[in-house]
């Protein structure tokens, strides 16, 4: 945005909206044209940006690794079948306490771990023990790997003070409760754009 407002200032003298205005609509490739570069060297710029970008953008793409020690349900199937995760997301059966399965997912290479609470679970106590003892088996095999983890109840915190972020899910309910008292609806909203987001 600087770069383009700098090189105009011989030509029309762009302001900064107006040059934020241009970079928006040139890299979302709409390119409506009543904001054009008139210099030379702005336009060698854009061009410059716009090569830079073909290079740059591709490679923030990510790969999801999905470690599960069950068969793939049908919902994980369904979500697979679309073309675009299809090519994204793989799924892998194993555990995250083994070593093995862990260097099949490539965890010493993962930007980032998710770790996920089953809730089906009837003993929500013990389906924390489990969370625990999958993310302390993570944290040891690679430990630079930033750690996310969902637990269930507030005093299983304590056990997982080395996440690097940590989500409880009763502690979330009590906050969106909270958040109603102050915003009345505010929970209703958020639950109906859940439940119609599925759709």
């Amino acid at each position: 945005i600087c770069g383009i407002q700098h090189l105009e200032r011989i030509g029309k003298k762009l302001n900064l909206f107006d040059s934020l205005y241009f970079c928006i609509v040139t890299f979302s490739t709409v390119g409506f044209g009543d904001v054009t570069p008139e210099t030379w060297s702005s336009k060698l710029f854009v061009v410059a940006m716009i090569c830079v970008a073909l290079v740059v953008l591709p490679i923030q793409d990510y790969y999801v690794v999905i470690l599960c020690p069950t068969e793939m349900d049908v919902q994980v199937r369904r979500v697979l079948q679309i073309p675009m995760w299809s090519q994204r997301v793989i799924y892998l059966q194993g555990s995250a306490l083994k070593d093995q399965d862990l260097l099949r997912a490539k965890m010493d290479d993962a930007e980032a771990c998710f770790i996920l609470s089953s809730r089906c679970e009837v003993d929500r106590t013990s389906s924390d023990h489990q969370t625990i003892l999958r993310a302390w088996a993570v944290k040891d095999f690679a430990p630079n790997c930033p750690l996310y983890v969902q637990i269930l109840k507030p005093e299983n915190k304590f056990h997982i003070k080395f996440a690097d972020h940590v989500v409880c899910e009763e502690e979330f309910k009590y906050a969106m409760l909270a958040l109603n008292c102050i915003c009345p609806a505010t929970s209703t909203l958020i639950t109906l754009l859940v439940h119609t987001s599925r759709g």
